[in-house]
C-alpha cells in the first residue's frame, strides 16, 4: 500500500492478516509535512526558532511503524491497531537556531552549526476503516495518533568543544525533554493498496 498518517508520515506499507483477523502492519516512509509540524508548535506559543528546529528535525526524519491490531468484525472493515514507531533525524542545526531555541551562547571559534541526531520512540494506535473495491483495490481511512515515550539527541560537535562546557550536553538534554514532553500528534490516515 502507498500510506500517509498526516502529519508524521508518507511512504510504504505492508499489510498481513492470518485467517483469525489478526493483523501486522509494517509501514516505511518520510515526513514530508515538517513544516507543518513546526506551524503547529508555533500556533500553540513557540518561537520561530522553534518553528525552525521541529521543521528541520521532521524534514530529515525517516519514519518507521510496526503495529497490531485486529478486524473484530469478519463482515465489516471496522479495524483496530497499536504498534511501536521509530523517526531517526540528523539535520544540520545553524548556531543562531540552537542559541536563539535554548538561550545559551555557542560562542566557539569556528562554530557555525551542527548535526543534530534525533531518535524519537512512540508509541502509535489506530482506529480505521477499510473498503475492498472489486475484490483487490483496498483504501484504508483512520484516525489515529502517536505518543512519544522516549527521545535522544546527540549533537555532533568536536570533543574539546563538548569538554570546554556543559551548554552542549544541557542542549542536548533539553531537547530530548521538550521531544518527549510534547511529543503527542494526532493523525489522520489514508492507505490505498493491492489485495492479494
Amino acid at each position: 500500500m502507498a500510506t500517509t498518517a498526516i502529519p508524521t508520515l508518507i511512504g510504504g506499507q505492508v499489510r498481513i492478516e492470518t485467517p483469525g483477523r489478526f493483523l501486522l502492519d509494517v509501514a516505511v516512509g518520510g515526513n514530508p509535512y515538517a513544516d507543518g509540524l513546526g506551524g503547529l508548535v508555533q500556533s500553540y506559543g513557540g518561537s520561530a526558532s522553534a518553528h525552525a528546529l521541529v521543521s528541520a528535525i521532521g524534514g530529515s526524519a525517516g519514519v518507521m511503524r510496526l503495529q497490531v491490531g485486529m478486524r473484530p468484525a469478519p463482515g465489516a472493515g471496522l479495524e483496530i491497531l497499536a504498534g511501536y514507531t521509530l523517526m531517526y533525524s540528523s539535520p544540520t542545526i545553524t548556531r543562531g537556531t540552537l542559541e536563539s531555541v535554548t538561550g545559551q551562547s555557542f560562542a566557539f571559534d569556528g562554530f557555525d552549526g551542527a548535526q543534530l541526531q534525533v531518535a524519537i520512540h512512540a508509541m502509535s494506535a489506530e482506529l480505521g476503516w477499510a473498503i475492498v473495491i472489486a475484490d483487490h483495490l483496498v483504501l484504508r481511512l483512520g484516525i489515529g495518533g502517536t505518543f512519544t515515550l522516549a527521545s535522544t539527541a546527540h549533537l555532533a560537535v568536536p570533543d574539546a568543544m563538548r569538554a570546554s562546557t556543559s551548554v552542549i550536553a544541557t542542549t542536548e538534554q533539553q531537547i530530548a525533554e521538550s521531544i518527549t514532553r510534547y511529543g503527542f500528534v494526532p493523525e489522520a490516515r489514508i492507505a490505498v493498496g493491492y489485495r492479494f
